[in-house]
C-alpha cells in the first residue's frame, strides 16, 4: 500500500467514525426529547386530574350563593334609590372612628407578619405539589399507577 492510500484510508475511517458518533448523538437527542414530551404530557395529565377534582369540590360545596345587585333590599327602603335622589337630606349620622394613631409602626408589622405567613403557606403548598409530582414520576418509572383512575367533571 502507498502512502496516499493509507492517508485516504485513515481521513475515511475518521470520517465514518464522526459520521456513526452523530447518528448516536441525534438518537440520543431524539430519546431524550421524545422522554421530556411524556413527561410533559404525564404531567399536565396530572394537572389535570387535580384541578378537575378540585373543581368537583368547589361546585359541591354550593359556596357560590349570591344575589345579584337588583334582588338586594334597598337600604332606605324607598324608591330614590332606583333613580335620581330628590330627597332632603336627612339627619348626620354618628361620626366615624378615629384614624390611624402617630405610631402606626405595630400596625405595619403586623401587615409583614401577615405576608411573611401568606408566603410561608405558599412555599408549603408548592413544596407538596412538587413531592406529589415527583412521586407520579417515580411511579410511572416502576410501573405503578400513583395516581386515582381520572373521573369526568360532569359525572
Amino acid at each position: 500500500m502507498s502512502t496516499t492510500s493509507t492517508v485516504l484510508l485513515f481521513i475515511t475511517s475518521i470520517c465514518g467514525i464522526a459520521i456513526v458518533s452523530s447518528l448516536l448523538v441525534a438518537g440520543s437527542l431524539f430519546f431524550d426529547a421524545q422522554e421530556f414530551l411524556e413527561t410533559s404530557l404525564d404531567e399536565m395529565e396530572s394537572f389535570k386530574h387535580y384541578s378537575d377534582v378540585a373543581w368537583k369540590d368547589m361546585i359541591s360545596s354550593n359556596t357560590f350563593d349570591r344575589k345579584k345587585r337588583e334582588e338586594e333590599d334597598k337600604p332606605c327602603g324607598c324608591p330614590c334609590a332606583n333613580g335620581p335622589n330628590h330627597c332632603p337630606p336627612g339627619e348626620a349620622g354618628p361620626p366615624g372612628p378615629p384614624g390611624l394613631p402617630e405610631n402606626s409602626a405595630v400596625l405595619l408589622d403586623s401587615r409583614r407578619f401577615r405576608a411573611q405567613q401568606v408566603d410561608r403557606r405558599r412555599q408549603a403548598v408548592t413544596e407538596k405539589w412538587n413531592t406529589s409530582v415527583k412521586k407520579n414520576r417515580l411511579a410511572k418509572k416502576d410501573n405503578v399507577e400513583a395516581k386515582p383512575p381520572r373521573n369526568n367533571v360532569n359525572e
